[in-house]
Formats: structure tokens, C-alpha cells, sequence
């Protein structure tokens, strides 16, 4: 799984303080609760550079981080020291939310690679969408065997609003 900024200089930092023109792994997604019972679905990434200066909501000094939340996070990393390492964390809303409102990660992409004997990828692109709702439809195979199907966008610019704001569940 990967994310990343939009087109630019990677010496150059868009409002987040990420690479703008940079991909970024996503290593998981996970759920916290705070001791309100506020849940926050959040996206762990990471800057393959190994450093990170992302400064957004959750950045590492955020107060926000208390020390039951950070037990919460997967793998057992430090929010407020994975720095170092290019680890940083995102709310979904901020991961996903509308270029025009805050850029910070551009394009998302999901994929899974599986080429075993007879293998078949087959796709359909479309190009300069309307945006108007469309249905698909495939014929299943008769045979037995693994089935995957992906769907990938690849600017969030292209994603209707209403799978941005609140339709997104990691």
C-alpha cells in the first residue's frame, strides 16, 4: 500500500511538511480510544528516506499523544520518536480529506501481486471521468481458484465527496 504528495520538487514541503513529488508507504491502519471514549481511526506511514518532518494533526509533539493512546499503536512505535525512522501518523480524515481543504497526500493506491501459472489481470481505466455514478458488472469464472479484484484511484481529486467525507472506513 502506498501514498503520496503532489507533483513538485521533493526539496520543496506542502502544508503537512512532507516532500511534495514523494511516495510514502502505508504500513496499517488502526483504531484508538482515548479516555473519553473518542475513537480515531488513523494511517501509519512511513517515508522510505527514513526521516519524516510531517508536522499535521498527530505529528510527533503533539499533545494529543497521551501515553494510553500511544500503547494503542501497533507494533509497539513510539509516535513521538518513530521519526527518526520516517514513521509518522495520520487521522483518516486528514489522509483522505479534499486537496483544496489541506494537501497533504494526493493519491493512494492499494494493490496486491499474485502471478501463479495462468495468471490474468485485466482492467478497465477510466479516463476523464463525468463523475456521474456508474455500475460494473463481471462474469466469475467457472473454474476454481483465488479471486481478487482491486479498485484504485489516483488522485483523491477524482474520488466523489461523498466517499471522502465520511464514507472511508480503513
Amino acid at each position: 500500500m502506498g501514498a503520496g504528495t503532489g507533483s513538485g520538487s521533493d526539496s520543496n514541503f506542502n502544508e503537512c511538511g512532507i516532500a511534495y513529488g514523494h511516495a510514502y508507504s502505508i504500513i496499517t491502519t488502526f483504531s484508538m480510544t482515548d479516555a473519553n471514549s473518542n475513537v480515531y481511526d488513523m494511517i501509519m506511514l512511513r517515508n522510505p528516506w527514513g526521516i519524516t518532518y510531517y508536522d499535521g494533526t498527530w505529528h510527533k509533539d503533539d499533545a494529543a499523544w497521551t501515553s494510553s493512546l500511544i500503547s494503542q499503536v501497533p507494533f509497539g512505535i513510539n509516535p513521538t520518536t518513530s521519526d527518526s525512522d520516517g514513521v509518522f501518523f495520520m487521522s483518516k480524515e486528514d489522509f483522505v480529506r479534499v486537496p483544496d481543504d489541506y494537501d497533504c497526500i494526493n493519491s493512494y493506491e492499494v494493490n496486491y501481486y499474485l502471478a501463479p501459472e495462468g495468471y490474468k489481470n485485466n482492467y478497465y481505466d477510466i479516463m476523464e471521468d463525468d463523475g456521474t455514478q456508474k455500475s460494473y458488472f463481471f462474469e466469475m469464472p467457472k473454474s476454481e481458484g483465488t479471486l481478487f479484484f482491486s479498485a484504485e484511484t489516483y488522485y483523491q481529486e477524482m474520488v466523489p465527496s461523498e466517499c471522502v467525507n465520511g464514507g472511508y472506513t480503513p
